[in-house]
């Protein structure tokens, strides 16, 4: 029946259609080709084939069809994936029989959009809590589009509202809504609280972040829903669901702090907003955004502990290839707090970010310390950003400005550099040392393989080129477009090893080995493909041969062993033709 759901969603959608609508595609033969999304791509190496519906990356080697890409680009589970592509096709999926496990993940999902409406009605009947969001900046669409409501200072009202609907106990502390002491008391995990939402990727509710609501000292400000099996805090950004379309569209990612950073930035035009919520930015959401854009600018709050947030997000962010930029907030203010009193200047701050390594040196500089301690900022703070720089050219533009604006030579920045180098893979070696230890023990199982061993797989690749040049030029290319003349062609297909490695091959295996050579060969000329292809059947004769005279080498052994003097002449008669041949 999933079969049936996936066959008919594929049928009705072109995989250069679907991908267009994330990518930018431009042609290249009968292929398209775009920046991979997958990996921080210079040129590009990402091509699609629309006759094949696959789609595959040269540079990080990703691939897949329609299901692969849509599901890894936005994050979603394959059954998430399907319903997108479902619905985007006009197809009516067929009821399937969900296992038990897969009926509670549905039904805390349940509980949790239950919940959210819930919260979200006692919202609009507190007047205190609407005037306070009111002076706060959020108007009422805001509110309404990321859902916001209130939780009431209660002990288990929340508890008491789900198990009236038929939601058990187990189902709520796996959704992360109550808690349980000794003895089996339960309350709810949010009261008085400011509720706001956490949607993954394709807009549903998984979790929840609640602002107090109190204002009493000895209660955290924020509190967030605990891991869970769909939240996964090193893994999803708050407002991402709203943001992923529009990053494309400005060309640049906003990372703020907080939801109220997060909903003002989205409240005056900037959508492509997302926040961290309270935890610190992740590898895990940065790769989120990099396959979008690989721009970023910090908007972290102008105080020290935003200065150093920004600093951790930013080696991280150079580390994967990020252009990264740090917006400049006065002195105790947040962004919300910016954007409440002018708009402009929160949009003046935006479009004035400097570069991340020009803004730590210019925060270096201003500082009134001594040239000692600015030099020994300069080595704590700065060298770490440009050995994460990965551009070489500019990590020099750096280098030469750091050496201007501190007066010190050059040579000295790139020994500062090298000392940094060598301490990080120092460290990377110690704790990498069971990996590393793993890979050399596989290392030497790989050598210890018999020459057998080592042709069988170099052999596999030959026949593979030799089937995916045929069934391209065979299947794909147009008849004036072909490179090798047809019964060139066909003699490839003749020969027996090819024809017998072709027929144990899956038409996707098929299509997958052409599509590889279509990228291969395509600007290769006639001549050089021809040649290429004759290349191909001579090693190949070459390892048959090979495999040829090891097999004599046994039956030799074998005719030694019987004593049988007739057998033996004839089988180092063969030898001996062969190794003059080979």
């Amino acid at each position: 029946m999933l079969d049936s759901n996936v066959e008919n969603v594929k049928s009705r959608l072109s995989i250069d259609d679907v991908i267009s609508g994330y990518l930018k595609l431009e042609k290249a033969g009968s292929s398209l080709r775009a920046k991979c999304p997958f990996h921080a791509d210079k040129s590009p190496s990402f091509y699609v084939s629309p006759q094949r519906g696959i789609y595959k990356c040269f540079g990080c080697g990703k691939s897949g069809d329609i299901f692969n890409f849509v599901g890894e680009y936005e994050g979603l589970s394959f059954p998430e994936t399907l319903e997108k592509l479902a619905q985007k096709a006009g197809v009516v999926l067929e009821k399937k029989n969900f296992s038990e496990s897969g009926k509670k993940n549905n039904k805390i999902l349940d509980c949790l959009e239950d919940l959210t409406i819930f919260w979200q009605k006692n919202l609009l009947k507190n007047s205190e809590v609407k005037n306070y969001l009111k002076k706060r900046g959020l108007d009422e669409k805001l509110v309404k589009q990321f859902k916001v409501g209130y939780a009431k200072d209660s002990w288990n009202e929340t508890f008491l509202y789900l198990k009236n609907k038929s939601y058990s106990e187990e189902i709520l502390e796996k959704a992360g809504i109550i808690k349980k002491v000794e003895g089996g008391k339960i309350y709810d995990r949010f009261r008085n609280r400011i509720i706001f939402p956490i949607f993954d990727v394709n807009g549903k509710v998984v979790a929840f972040s609640g602002r107090d609501f109190s204002g009493k000292k000895d209660i955290a400000k924020y509190l967030n829903s605990p891991e869970t099996i769909f939240f996964n805090k090193s893994e999803i950004l708050f407002g991402f669901n709203f943001a992923k379309f529009k990053i494309r569209e400005f060309g640049f990612t906003i990372v703020v702090e907080g939801q109220m950073d997060l909903l003002m930035s989205h409240k005056i035009g900037y959508s492509n907003s997302v926040a961290s919520s309270g935890t610190s930015l992740t590898e895990g959401h940065l790769k989120k955004i990099l396959p979008i854009s690989d721009k970023i600018v910090f908007c972290y709050d102008g105080d020290d502990a935003g200065e150093e947030a920004s600093y951790r997000g930013a080696v991280k962010a150079l580390s994967l290839g990020f252009n990264v930029k740090v917006a400049d907030f006065p002195e105790k203010k947040d962004p919300a707090d910016v954007i409440l009193k002018d708009p402009e200047d929160y949009k003046k701050i935006i479009k004035d970010s400097l570069d991340i390594i020009n803004f730590y040196t210019n925060r270096i500089i201003k500082k009134n310390i001594s040239l000692h301690e600015k030099i020994k900022l300069l080595e704590e703070k700065i060298i770490p950003l440009i050995f994460n720089v990965k551009n070489p050219m500019e990590r020099e533009v750096y280098i030469n400005s750091i050496a201007k604006n501190f007066e010190i030579g050059n040579e000295s920045i790139l020994k500062s550099l090298n000392i940094y180098k060598e301490n990080f893979e120092e460290e990377k070696k110690k704790t990498n040392f069971r990996k590393k230890f793993q890979e050399k023990n596989e290392n030497q199982n790989i050598e210890k393989k018999t020459e057998k061993g080592i042709i069988e797989p170099v052999k596999e690749k030959i026949l593979k080129q030799l089937i995916g040049i045929y069934f391209w030029q065979k299947n794909i290319a147009r008849k004036d477009d072909f490179k090798i003349n047809e019964n060139d062609l066909e003699k490839i297909i003749e020969n027996i090893e090819v024809k017998n490695f072709s027929d144990k091959l899956e038409k996707k295996d098929l299509d997958k080995i052409s599509f590889d050579m279509e990228i291969l060969y395509l600007d290769t000329d006639k001549k050089v493909l021809e040649k290429e292809v004759n290349e191909l059947f001579l090693r190949l004769s070459e390892f048959l041969k090979k495999e040829e005279f090891e097999n004599l080498q046994r039956k030799l052994k074998q005719a030694e062993l019987s004593k049988d003097l007739n057998l033996l002449e004839k089988i180092k008669k063969k030898i001996n033709d062969l190794y003059k041949n080979i």
